[in-house]
């Protein structure tokens, strides 16, 4: 199994910086996932770190060994891209055993590695199809297992399930998921799917600009996001934000605005007052209790929307010139109607604090 460094890599292209100053360890055996939206960076990163994209500066090692010059075939790593890239006119066990083919490995352990990966991703029964006789699941699963033959130190991963429906998308992500930890290779993923990152990674990039933005484990991210972008980008729905202005009075603060009436925390006063006239407090939709329409609810306003998903809804509020997501039990979800002026409660410790001038979080712990 191997590890993988970034130093200060970046990649500039004529017309923009891709990647800017990227400093990144990855863990032996880890499943980590960068994530981000469109144009972030982030499969650029992961080509320079195959070696089909030449860094502009800074250094990347896989183990102890630098491989800025070394060409994509000498770093030892197998990816998986969007688009499957399998040899059309070879049938599966064909294009599962090309790179033993091509490296000579003897006629029995090639049939016995291709019958053990093709058990393991149920592709046993369709050694003798053609790819397009395959469904893009099966393709899928064929492009993995031509990966995980070679035995590469680095299992890199493009975007691999954005072809697929939403069912299937869900029963792959669990195989690689569940393969990755039998194997115990070190995976490097890139999706803009949040949920997908969440899901897989045991520890998550997330990626804007170029840039790095936070690093952390999934729970870490979902709980403690470090600045207003993460806040939003991770979750589903994201996490509420809305702009708020300490009055303070000494002892004693409230935070208001739009929707937003509420005693600020004691220990967070202090704190808050560097950006007093341009706070975002945070919450998170299932953070939300219903408290009835009063001047102690703390959030209020009129609900807007209400999304059925069965086993909760999603009702949208409007506060002023902001809204913000509840998520309701469906108890709850049955006295609530579109039209209705409603107030909420939020716990304090749920509440997370960010400066709206620089979009980072302050932090209270």
């Amino acid at each position: 199994m191997a590890t993988a460094r970034l130093e200060n890599v970046s990649k500039r292209y004529p017309d923009h910086l891709a990647v800017d100053r990227v400093s990144l360890d990855i863990e032996e055996s880890e499943f980590l996932v960068l994530v981000g939206p469109s144009g972030c960076g982030k499969s650029t990163t992961l080509r320079m770190i195959a070696g089909l994209e030449n860094a502009t500066e800074g250094d990347i090692w896989i183990d102890d060994r630098r491989v800025n010059n070394a060409s994509p075939r000498d770093r030892d790593v197998a990816m998986v891209f969007q688009n499957y890239a399998l040899y059309p006119h070879m049938n599966v066990y064909r294009n599962l055993s090309y790179s033993l083919r091509l490296r000579r490995a003897p006629k029995a352990e090639i049939e016995k590695l291709v019958q053990q990966v093709a058990e393991s991703l149920d592709l046993t029964r369709l050694l003798h199809r053609k790819p397009g006789q395959l469904s893009g699941g099966q393709r899928q699963r064929v492009a993995l297992g031509r990966a995980i033959i070679r035995e590469p130190k680095l299992f890199l991963m493009d975007e691999p399930l954005s072809n697929l429906d939403a069912k299937l998308r869900v029963q792959t992500r669990s195989e690689i998921t569940r393969l990755q930890r039998e194997l115990g290779v070190t995976t490097i993923y890139v999706t803009h799917d949040q949920s997908e990152a969440m899901t897989m990674g045991s520890r998550i990039v997330v990626m804007k600009d170029g840039r790095i933005q936070q690093i952390d484990t999934p729970r870490a991210l979902y709980r403690d996001p470090a600045n207003a972008f993460v806040a939003q980008f991770i979750g589903t729905p994201p996490m509420n934000l809305l702009a708020c202005r300490l009055d303070d009075a000494g002892d004693e603060a409230a935070l208001s605005g739009d929707g937003v009436g509420i005693k600020c925390p004691a220990d967070a006063i202090d704190l808050l007052r560097s950006a007093a006239d341009s706070l975002l407090v945070g919450f998170r939709p299932e953070d939300i209790a219903i408290s009835g329409d009063g001047p102690d609810a703390g959030f209020g306003g009129s609900v807007v929307s209400i999304e059925e998903l069965g086993h909760e809804s999603l009702a949208t509020v409007a506060a002023g010139e902001s809204q913000f997501i509840a998520r309701l039990a469906p108890s709850v979800a049955d006295r609530v109607r579109l039209g209705d002026r409603i107030g909420f409660s939020v716990d304090p410790a749920k509440l997370r604090f960010f400066d709206k001038r620089t979009g980072e979080a302050i932090s209270i712990a």
